[in-house]
């Protein structure tokens, strides 16, 4: 391998199958091989990214690869709350045989931050997602934070002013808090108007984009750089992503579970393939009980729900009262062929962060491992 070339480990799905393959990622026009680990091989010429890129191994990691181009879906109104804006575009993957460039000694600069906050300055920090004010506390930068958006529950940051979110801003109470950072959710939420009223109040903008597991762990380590915790930041997302390593060493012996994701009550808002809850279901031994045509996330009725007959269902229900368990489960009772609701294969998570793509996606993996291979050793 060339001195200007490196290999890049990528997670990613191909065609209807996902796995793992290795990159040798070199200088824009030359000839790049792409490998499989579920066999084959081919060639794509390297093609440089629009923007500037960082260099860190997080950055490669954001690389997927799909032969298909998912299609734009609604994200459900119980994860909006927590986490989405209310039209959430999900992500294009690269076609597949295409690469992104990596340069060695190329700056590191956050693509998504507007400018570079003062080094000589204290970091005051204001967080308008709460998946990134969980990165935060997970790099150690709780004593940074000064203000955190209207949805953030984590007790950490119960003290907190709350100065927004996704849909309004106060800017009176930001301004009154002297931020130097702001940290959004969603690049294409930025108005012009925004940006404008931050930069009078000298304020970096961060937007931080998750819609797969990989960015968590780009964001983890971009935002670390824009906050001046580059080095925390990276222990954090290399220790997430031993966690994951080590859920998926778990269970590869153990045959693939189809399970449907559910995210709402009434058991119709679900999770499809090319998602974050969809790498998670992987990552634990499962396969979306979706077909590739619904990616993304929907509302499905119950014609189609009876026609994939998930043999696993795993339910979402963040901070859901036994009332509400109860009113979810009795719509499943309502539904007696499906194989989970015959087999009893039915579990719900209701931890206030299992919507949420942040730093504890590993302890879901973990726990929907443990129910869908509860005989894995």
């Amino acid at each position: 391998m060339s001195a200007v070339s490196r290999w890049a480990r990528v997670e990613g799905r191909f065609g209807e199958v996902c796995g793992t393959a290795w990159l040798e990622v070199a200088l824009p026009g030359t000839e790049s091989t792409f490998k499989s680990e579920m066999g084959g091989a081919s060639t794509a010429r390297a093609i440089p990214n629009r923007r500037q890129i960082d260099c860190s191994f997080a950055r490669i990691a954001t690389i997927a690869l799909s032969s298909r181009r998912p299609r734009a879906r609604r994200f459900d109104r119980s994860c909006v709350e927590l986490y989405h804006p209310r039209d959430v575009i999900q992500r294009n993957p690269l076609i597949f045989g295409c690469l992104l460039s990596l340069f060695a000694g190329c700056e590191k600069t956050a693509p998504a931050t507007q400018t570079a906050a003062d080094s000589t300055s204290p970091t005051r920090i204001v967080s308008l997602s709460p998946a990134a004010t969980d990165l935060l506390l997970a790099m150690g930068a709780e004593h940074d934070l000064v203000g955190v958006s209207t949805f953030d529950s984590d007790p950490r940051v119960a003290s907190l002013p709350r100065v927004g979110d996704y849909e309004s801003v106060d800017w009176e109470r930001i301004q009154a808090l002297k931020p130097n950072v702001m940290i959004v959710q969603g690049r294409n939420r930025i108005s012009a108007g925004f940006a404008e009223r931050a930069k009078q109040l000298s304020i970096t903008l961060h937007a931080a984009q998750i819609d797969r597991f990989t960015d968590i762990i780009v964001e983890a380590d971009l935002i670390g750089q824009a906050v001046g915790r580059a080095e925390p930041a990276r222990v954090s997302w290399k220790a997430l992503r031993e966690k994951i390593d080590a859920v998926k060493s778990h269970v590869e012996n153990q045959p693939r579970v189809k399970t449907l994701i559910v995210t709402t009550a009434d058991g119709l808002g679900v999770a499809g393939p090319d998602t974050y809850l969809d790498d998670i279901l992987i990552f634990a031994g499962g396969v979306n009980a979706l077909p590739a045509d619904r990616a993304g996330y929907s509302k499905i009725d119950r014609e189609l729900l009876l026609t994939i007959a998930p043999d696993a269902i795993i339910q979402l229900m963040p901070g859901a009262t036994q009332a509400q368990i109860d009113s979810a489960n009795a719509v499943w009772r309502g539904l007696p062929d499906l194989p989970a609701v015959k087999n009893s294969h039915i579990y719900t998570f209701t931890q206030d962060w299992v919507l949420m793509p942040n730093s504890r996606v590993a302890e879901l993996a973990e726990q929907v491992a443990a129910k869908l291979h509860p005989e894995a050793k």
